[in-house]
């Protein structure tokens, strides 16, 4: 059984250590204590999902662990700490060629605590009236480690990310209040109107018409924030202007939260109105989105803009999987936000180094960078193999099990276009970081800029890109028995069986 202090711990940890980062001393101190908690958090993640059986678990004060909340606490726990992990050196680097101030190091580690914080909030929280504010509380957070640079460009990408998004969190909000609205009618005034559990035991109940209108605005107003077409259009700024840690955090981690509270409202519309309204609307989003990211991935030019219309094109594909439903379809979403979370994880640190030692973010100047730099060179290929959806990589295994359940539910054309749209993005994704990895060097090529040794601290940011490429293979090789049991919990969460 899980230890009842144990939600609350995962909670505190990052907090304690948002505060002790604070506390005026030498960066190598805040540093010290950034490794010790991401460690620490992983640890207490890994353990809470050990423990997490088919029967939820309460918690004080209002959380809530079921199998959907233990799929996303792995994400953010494993993203988290190697994030944290990997800015131990990549912050040195920053420092030492002057894109950072010294004292910024501190500040940068304690939004970087707070951001993890308030995603485990938003997942663990038992009141969808909480989630939502942990969700807005994501959005200022992130926002300023978007703008945490301080350039012109990243402050114009943080005002429209934070700008757009809480527009869109203002929608969930009155998609929020309509869900309470409903269920008051049938429980009364109080917090068991909005608690999780209780919706989802009570939504046969539900007026099917608040029910329905709800999730419509729900899905508008966090889909804004998980990246969905036509309301994705601060995410390639954000993502290209953020410092590369935070913008694998943004991709592999906070567009997942988005979607897990899109899930949990999808998860009430079918009990209550069945599952055709709300799996038409996230299968007509998801290819739309897929569809939208395409031609961007074919005619980009800026590395973090590609990988950011990828981290798109993948929301999509997990959006597309909930709405082919069935017991399949969402064990194929639950697996693709595992698989993108590592190979996107793992495409955004290897290729951050490359562009902080050749100062350059342009693919055509960085034409041939994996001769210079192999090592970060392979791991960029085979990050973008797997993005691509190669096999024997995750992500070509969650991609085919969702198009086997549009075979298997009898949604052909649904099939149909998502593979040829998976086609093209494989296409484009693979001659981008081929010319990266694998081609000749640009005459206009920049030569790597020279930066003091942090052996130790690159090390560990070298072990962690090691251990998230192992990950990304291994999990296309074989899904191990308890990872498979824990994503079929998590989509009769979700599919109400």
């Amino acid at each position: 059984m899980m230890p009842p202090f144990l939600p609350l711990a995962l909670l505190v940890v990052p907090i304690i250590a948002a505060l002790l980062c604070l506390v005026p001393s030498s960066a190598v101190v805040a540093e010290w204590v950034s490794g010790t908690a991401a460690v620490l958090v992983l640890a207490l993640g890994v353990w809470l999902v050990a423990n997490t059986g088919a029967r939820p678990v309460r918690a004080e004060p209002g959380l809530y662990v079921d199998a959907l909340s233990a799929v996303l606490v792995l994400v953010i726990t494993a993203a988290g700490a190697a994030t944290v992990l990997y800015s131990l050196g990549y912050l040195r680097h920053e420092v030492a060629l002057g894109h950072l101030g010294g004292g910024q190091a501190r500040w940068y580690f304690f939004w970087l605590h707070l951001f993890i914080f308030t995603m485990l909030m938003v997942v663990l929280a038992a009141n969808l009236g909480l989630l939502w504010v942990a969700m807005e509380c994501t959005t200022v957070v992130s926002g300023v480690l978007v703008g945490f640079s301080r350039k012109a460009e990243a402050l114009e990408a943080a005002w429209k990310y934070v700008l757009i998004c809480s527009l869109g969190i203002a929608l969930a909000l009155f998609g929020t209040v309509l869900m309470y609205y409903s269920a008051v009618q049938v429980v009364g005034q109080g917090n068991a109107a909005l608690d999780w559990a209780t919706l989802a035991r009570v939504a046969p109940r539900l007026d099917p018409n608040l029910v329905r209108l709800s999730f419509g605005v729900v899905l508008i107003g966090f889909g804004t924030k998980a990246g969905l077409a036509p309301m994705h259009t601060w995410l390639p700024d954000a993502h290209s202007q953020a410092p590369t840690p935070v913008s694998a955090m943004l991709s592999a981690v906070l567009l997942n939260c988005a979607l897990y509270a899109i899930l949990r409202f999808h998860a009430i519309a079918v009990r209550a109105v069945g599952p055709d309204f709300s799996t038409h609307l996230l299968l007509g989003f998801g290819l739309l989105t897929v569809a939208v990211a395409v031609p961007f991935l074919l005619i980009q030019h800026d590395i973090k803009r590609l990988l950011a219309y990828s981290s798109m094109e993948h929301v999509g594909i997990i959006t597309t999987a909930a709405g082919i439903g069935g017991k399949l379809g969402l064990f194929a979403a639950m697996l693709h936000l595992i698989n993108h979370a590592a190979a996107k994880s793992t495409m955004f640190l290897s290729v951050g180094t490359i562009i902080q030692r050749l100062g350059t973010r342009n693919i055509h100047r960085l034409g041939g960078a994996g001769r210079a730099l192999p090592t970060l060179g392979a791991l960029t290929l085979l990050g973008g193999l797997a993005l691509g959806g190669s096999p024997p990589f995750s992500p070509f295994v969650s991609e085919f099990t969702a198009v086997r359940a549009a075979i298997q539910t009898n949604q052909t054309v649904a099939a149909v276009l998502l593979l040829l749209l998976l086609a093209l993005a494989f296409g484009g994704i693979l001659v981008h970081i081929g010319r990266v990895a694998l081609g000749p060097a640009s005459r206009r090529r920049v030569r790597p800029q020279s930066c003091p040794a942090a052996p130790a601290l690159d090390r560990i940011g070298f072990l962690t890109l090691g251990l998230l490429s192992a990950t990304v293979v291994l999990l296309g090789l074989h899904v191990p028995d308890g990872l498979v049991t824990l994503l079929r919990r998590a989509a009769a969460v979700i599919g109400g069986a």
